[in-house]
């Protein structure tokens, strides 16, 4: 059903994998999913935004522990760059910081969602606002998936490998 890849073998975008036979592509435009192994090529763009040059160092960190190559990954340190970073380029999944200067990320959200090609695009808002009036506050913005800080590297891939292979 699913065609497998070999050695050497040149992915949709012509990067080339060096992966064993037998691993079954879920779409060869969007993203390779190895059943029971943590490996995933992928042409997604994930836009990380927050303020805090570390914490977008461990998002990414944790991203690149799931082989997500780091070419896939864009950054913010606020929500009036992340606009300007979605309007240039076509982003996938949006990790968000809920205290930032100049957009706050629930400000950011909001705006985000008017904007039609990213009124269904996944947003994970990362923060410390651990409240329930600010969960639900951010659900009705339009989050897709709320994670409180401090966040471990696992908690964070669990809440981010399922928009993983639902392109196409």
């Amino acid at each position: 059903m699913f065609p497998y890849l070999t050695t050497g073998v040149r992915i949709a975008d012509n990067r080339t994998a060096s992966l064993t036979a037998g691993i079954e592509i879920i779409s060869a435009n969007s993203s390779l999913i190895i059943p029971g192994k943590s490996v995933i090529i992928t042409n997604m763009k994930i836009l990380i935004v927050d303020d805090s040059e570390v914490m977008r160092r461990i998002h990414k960190n944790t991203l690149k522990e799931q082989n997500i190559p780091e070419e896939s990954m864009l950054e913010a340190a606020d929500g009036v760059e992340a606009l300007k970073i979605a309007l240039a380029e076509q982003v996938d999944l949006f990790l968000v910081d809920w205290n930032m200067p100049k957009l706050d990320g629930l400000s950011f959200v909001k705006k985000l969602r008017g904007m039609g090609p990213y009124a269904d695009t996944p947003v994970i808002m990362i923060t410390s606002e651990a409240a329930k009036y600010s969960v639900i506050e951010a659900i009705n913005a339009g989050v897709t998936n709320y994670v409180v800080k401090p966040i471990r590297g696992n908690v964070l891939w669990e809440k981010i490998a399922p928009y993983f292979g639902k392109q196409g």
